[in-house]
């Protein structure tokens, strides 16, 4: 969702009325990052106002980061309740129960997993916010991958994999072949892009949805918690798979529970169109505590709609503070001002 000015006046305007001037300041200072965030136009998928987690087309020529994957921290990770619609009896997929596919997810996401290699701070929940490598399967954050790459070019040296030191790729070739070494040792996040080269027909890959929701099933067994909101987006739109709300809601769920950011909005967004308020502004709130300003935004609608109060968005407000203190850093920031693919909030 995108905002522009008036809608920043009306928001600040509103508050101005309700809070104090040093909230009216913080808030004002969160809201311009949301207008810079949406000004250059990189929103995520929609369908009725859901929306799909994005994936960086892996093009690696230009010296641009490729394949930018998110990577859920321990805060966002929530059980939930038990409800009466997660399951259906009109697929034919064999689903396993949340809890033991939780267990599964969360035996295999160990403490490190949640934490850039290099300067050891909690990864950024956005897409942008870390890169995968796949020529060793790491994960580093925006700012230590701008950071490397900076030095690269200054020495003039092509840029490499801080932990194996191979060189950059530089074609999507290569870059396919690496990730599907990846692929052959079952690492998860390499199987969720090779999935999407089949959803999206990227790199002479045939167009194969069916292909994609099986990668997707596998990727989400081995632990990407990502996957299963691939998988509830293809089932909310029928794409390759039946329309299904109750299976969209039920892999929703699966990765709220591993920690996906992205399913705990689109379970709030789902929530608040049953009418279920009050559940709508814990999904969101838990999707704020990590980062997530679109989350921020439906709370502070349901204030002006009546739904909310003004301690449910102050204290929204005051979570995502927390966070951005957290995972902020010097070179993260200047990452962030350097290219939107950088940005990390």
């Amino acid at each position: 969702m995108s905002m522009n000015l008036l809608s920043l006046y009306i928001i600040l305007s509103y508050i101005n009325h309700q809070i104090n001037n040093t909230m009216v300041l913080r808030l004002s200072t969160t809201l311009n990052l949301l207008k810079k965030r949406y000004g250059h136009g990189g929103k995520s998928q929609y369908c009725n106002g859901h929306r799909s987690d994005q994936i960086v087309t892996p093009i690696n020529t230009t010296g641009k980061p490729t394949l930018y994957n998110k990577l859920d921290t321990s805060e966002t990770t929530c059980t939930l309740e038990d409800d009466d619609d997660t399951s259906s009896n009109n697929s034919e997929l064999v689903m396993k129960s949340a809890h033991d596919v939780s267990n599964i997810q969360f035996k295999l996401i160990s403490d490190e997993d949640l934490f850039c290699k290099v300067c050891n701070l909690p990864l950024p929940t956005l897409s942008t916010g870390s890169k995968y490598y796949e020529c060793c399967g790491k994960v580093l954050c925006s700012g230590c991958v701008h950071a490397l790459e900076l030095k690269a070019n200054k020495d003039n040296e092509p840029a490499c994999c801080p932990f194996c030191q191979a060189e950059a790729p530089t074609s999507n070739e290569q870059l396919i072949v690496r990730n599907m070494k990846r692929v052959q040792v079952n690492d998860a996040e390499a199987i969720y892009n090779y999935a999407h080269c089949y959803a999206s027909g990227l790199s002479d890959f045939p167009l194969d949805k069916v292909k994609a929701i099986q990668l997707w099933h596998q990727a989400g067994e081995l632990g990407c918690t990502r996957a299963y909101d691939k998988i509830a987006y293809a089932h909310l739109k029928g794409d390759g798979v039946p329309k299904d709300s109750q299976l969209t809601k039920y892999y929703w769920k699966l990765a709220a529970m591993g920690g996906s950011v992205n399913a705990r909005y689109n379970l709030g967004i789902a929530e608040e169109s049953a009418g279920s308020i009050d559940r709508a502004i814990r999904h969101y709130k838990i999707a704020v505590a990590a980062g997530d300003i679109e989350s921020l935004t439906q709370i502070h609608q349901l204030l002006l709609n009546g739904h909310a109060t003004k301690k449910d968005l102050l204290a929204a407000f005051d979570t995502r503070t927390a966070y951005i203190d957290k995972i902020r850093s010097e070179h993260r920031d200047e990452a962030a001002e350097y290219c939107d693919v950088y940005k990390y909030y």
